[in-house]
């Protein structure tokens, strides 16, 4: 794993981790940067136990200088889980893989999506940034209690049972000033989950309960980049819940 640091901003806090303000920051992962029995403190046996907050001292990755020039990029908006959870919904996949086969999805890529854009040319990143910034929602839990099966793309998720009103009123924002400032992202009805497994067979095979307890404290805006050997992911922004 490579992980890129730039500290702009000297000692003490900089001042892009106050509410509501962006800022940038470069992940590079190998595919065998993880392997297959790793595992992080806090994952509990069998599918899922009680996670800490995803705001936990410890789990950030250090920061780059805000308002980087991107070239045109695919970008989405996501939650990004903590380490935390992220190794428990891994420990999950790895579980539902014995069940099902298919292809892991990599703890460090684990996410939820909010809002998928594809791809948005760098004089647009600056809007995208402020339209973000206006976003006023409240913390929330969110409690990953079901896994599936979709037939039509093999994939194998993690989700909530009932949707928290937070989480809606977030996409629903998003969405209406995504659609104001005339950005193009797809439309189809949001219905949370998170990939654990592709390519997965789990016909006439029952999938366990899950008791994942995630805590949202934040959104991200997220450039993916795919290589021929690692994909990249780059948070360009991040604000806090409230």
């Amino acid at each position: 794993m490579e992980i890129r640091q730039y500290q702009p901003y000297g000692h003490g806090e900089p001042p892009s981790l106050m509410r509501n303000q962006p800022f940038a920051m470069t992940i590079s992962f190998s595919p065998d940067s993880l392997s297959e029995g790793a595992s992080a403190r806090g994952v509990h046996a069998g599918i899922g136990g009680k996670a800490a907050q995803s705001g936990e001292k410890g789990d950030k990755v250090p920061l780059r200088e805000p308002h980087v020039k991107l070239p045109s990029a695919r970008l989405f908006f996501a939650l990004w889980p903590s380490m935390v959870v992220s190794a428990e919904l891994a420990m999950a996949g790895k579980c539902l893989h014995e069940i099902c086969g298919g292809r892991r999805t990599r703890m460090e890529t684990i996410h939820l999506t909010l809002a998928f854009l594809g791809e948005v040319g760098p004089e647009r990143i600056d809007a995208l940034l402020e339209l973000a910034g206006e976003i006023r929602i409240p913390a929330f839990g969110i409690g990953l209690t079901r896994f599936g099966w979709w037939p039509h793309n093999r994939i194998v998720w993690a989700a909530p049972e009932e949707t928290p009103a937070e989480l809606t009123l977030l996409v629903d924002q998003l969405r209406e000033k995504l659609r104001i400032a005339g950005f193009s992202f797809d439309p189809k009805p949001f219905v949370p989950h998170i990939t654990l497994l592709r390519k997965a067979d789990c016909r006439k095979k029952p999938l366990p309960d899950g008791e994942i307890e995630w805590r949202a404290e934040d959104f991200v805006l997220v450039r993916s980049v795919l290589g021929e050997s690692r994909s990249a992911y780059e948070v360009v922004g991040r604000w806090l819940l409230l």
